[in-house]
């Protein structure tokens, strides 16, 4: 029975890996099942079997994605006093998760360019697992009635401290060149976090 399991599981990953690139490659439109199929070497009614349909199985990969992230936030314990230490760790998490994973750029681009439809429902989902915005905006609001953070819209901070993490990983296989890293983009990356979460603390707080 367990070996059975681990085929079975083993069998669905390797559909997530092939239609990763095929997502990446064609957009949502143009992939097609049956190449996810001879990529992966998993029969075609098997792929239905796990995912139904090509719709779900594009959910699943762009899940596969952020899903990750999301399970952080939820189980983090955020308090003042590690607050520094949880952002960074999220950081480091975007830049493993997406970084690393040179499909996730033009899959998402893909995905705008069709009107975003998709990438918007699956994050509806894995959003209504309140977590990270509740204890964020909580944390900042607090840090404003102490004097410790300017007054700011928490809601902006957050998006801010999103948007710093992501712009750069959807833009940098375009960008690279023209940003003069693209010689040393790797450890530019492995640096970034910090720097994201130094910029970000320093933004917020009351000097």
């Amino acid at each position: 029975m367990v070996n059975k399991i681990m085929e079975l599981t083993g069998s669905k990953q390797k559909i997530l890996e092939a239609a990763k690139l095929e997502f990446a490659k064609f957009g949502f439109e143009g992939a097609r099942v049956d190449r996810i199929a001879r990529t992966s070497k998993i029969n075609k009614a098997m792929i239905y079997y796990y995912f139904h349909s090509k719709e779900e199985l594009y959910r699943a990969v762009f899940e596969l994605f952020i899903g990750r992230i999301f399970d952080f936030i939820e189980k983090a314990d955020i308090d003042e006093s590690n607050l520094e230490d949880f952002l960074l760790r999220l950081s480091e998490l975007y830049n493993q998760q997406i970084g690393a994973q040179p499909e996730f750029s033009p899959l998402f681009l893909w995905e705008l360019a069709g009107g975003g439809a998709r990438v918007k429902e699956a994050l509806e989902r894995l959003l209504r697992r309140e977590g990270f915005f509740v204890k964020m905006k909580s944390l900042i609001e607090k840090g404003i009635r102490e004097g410790r953070f300017r007054e700011i819209d928490s809601r902006q901070a957050m998006i801010s401290f999103m948007g710093m993490n992501l712009f750069y990983l959807l833009m940098v296989p375009i960008a690279g060149k023209s940003w003069g890293i693209e010689d040393e983009e790797e450890s530019f990356r492995n640096r970034r976090p910090k720097e994201i979460v130094e910029l970000f603390l320093y933004g917020i707080k009351k000097h």
